[in-house]
């Protein structure tokens, strides 16, 4: 299959990332009993991270998949340290461990905030050409995505909750984004995305508001004991939440379709093909913020500053020097 990079896939990428910028920046400034905070970060959630999974897995091909996990590796190591060390240094204080063969063990296993990322990339980079040569692939990782929660670990560790939870998202668009986002581009006129991406966005809000969705489930780090969940339960609940996020993903795409050609959508797109450094570079900004923040109660100040930080974030973290540096140090010649 073609990876020649479509523009408004960039652009969709662009979106995800200043959404998780965004949601990264209410997540740790707002305060936790604020009201809507929960629904909106839910929302979000359901729509960011499978769309951005779908398009990582839109632009990967298997060709050289060694070397890939490779540079992801020491990206993971590079990073997982500068987090590591960065927690230490500003409030809240976080614990330290008397044994450094435990913190070891937790520097390689247990990934960093957002570093479980990188540490998923790798396993789905590892994992997709394997599943390639069966049949039924995708099926199979929709069987793995619900076996997860009925592991009787700790499914944080090696980030194997997420890693499984949006491997058919990886898998959906290593196999199809392509041929989906043409269909998109080039048979749905205008009022349709539009009347489709309302339409979804109101029922994900409905659900998030009305139905109280957790948003640790929706996280997907953690198996149903740890959410205390029976696995019935749990499972038929991952089920609908997948279809809820599967839907996000579609909502997301359109977006970007009917965005693209427009004025900014080339800034977008242009965003959308440096989100990496973004990705990687944005949680200090927010953890440099997050003991000065003075505004923890108030909802609409939060948000405006968050909307406001993130396009600034997302700016900075995307100028040419910056890619210049992660092309030279980590990736040579190819970026993504």
């Amino acid at each position: 299959m073609n990876r020649t990079r479509l523009p408004h896939a960039d652009t969709a990428k662009g979106l995800m990332i200043i959404m998780i910028v965004f949601g990264h920046f209410i997540e740790r400034l707002l305060d936790w009993n604020a009201t809507p905070k929960m629904p909106l970060l839910s929302l979000m959630y359901l729509i960011h991270i499978p769309t951005f999974v779908f398009l990582s897995g839109c632009f990967f091909t298997p060709r050289h998949w060694q070397h890939k996990i490779k540079r992801l590796a020491l990206l993971y190591v590079l990073f997982q340290l500068l987090y590591t060390v960065c927690n230490r240094v500003t409030p809240p204080p976080h614990l330290i461990s008397q044994s450094f063969l435990y913190d070891l063990i937790i520097f390689i296993a247990r990934p960093n905030w957002i570093m479980w990322y990188l540490y998923s990339l790798m396993l789905w980079y590892a994992l997709t050409p394997l599943l390639q040569k069966c049949r039924f692939s995708l099926a199979l990782s929709c069987a793995a995505a619900l076996a997860a929660g009925w592991a009787t670990w700790d499914t944080y560790w090696f980030s194997l909750g997420r890693t499984l939870c949006f491997l058919p998202f990886f898998l959906l668009g290593q196999q199809h984004g392509t041929a989906l986002l043409h269909r998109l581009r080039h048979t749905c006129p205008a009022w349709q995305h539009l009347a489709c991406i309302a339409l979804i966005t109101a029922l994900l809000a409905y659900c998030c508001v009305a139905g109280a969705l957790n948003i640790s489930f929706v996280y997907g780090s953690f198996n149903f004991w740890q959410q205390h969940l029976d696995p019935i339960h749990g499972t038929l609940l991952r089920v609908f939440v997948m279809l809820l996020s599967a839907l996000g993903v579609l909502a997301a795409l359109q977006s970007a379709v009917l965005l693209s050609g427009r004025r900014g959508a080339s800034i977008l797109a242009a965003l959308g093909r440096r989100t990496l450094p973004v990705y990687l570079l944005h949680g200090f900004a927010v953890l440099a913020v997050q003991p000065f923040y003075p505004w923890r109660h108030d909802f609409a100040a939060t948000c405006l500053f968050a909307t406001l930080a993130s396009v600034l974030t997302a700016w900075a973290c995307s100028r040419n020097g910056v890619q210049k540096v992660f092309d030279g140090i980590i990736f040579g010649k190819q970026t993504n």
